[in-house]
């Protein structure tokens, strides 16, 4: 059983929730949680179109946020 059985969010729900959000320190964090996961947890997300969040992050002109998106994304693409 995983958590989404149990009604709990599961951590793909979390970052996709957070990114998704308009707080920063919490885009910031789930950039780089993304960063982390499984190549097919990253995909997983990707078609959950959190690639178009991760681009706003990189066009803003926060340092800390252009950092995590931009690693977060380069590490979706690769492998």
């Amino acid at each position: 059983m995983t958590e989404g059985d149990r009604g709990l969010p599961t951590m793909e729900d979390v970052i996709v929730e957070a990114l998704l959000s308009n707080e920063r320190e919490a885009q910031i964090l789930a950039a780089r949680e993304l960063g982390k996961l499984a190549t097919k947890l990253r995909q997983k997300l990707a078609e959950r179109g959190i690639i178009s969040r991760l681009v706003t992050m990189l066009r803003k002109q926060v340092y800390e946020a252009t950092e995590a998106a931009l690693c977060s994304a380069l590490s979706s693409f690769s492998q």
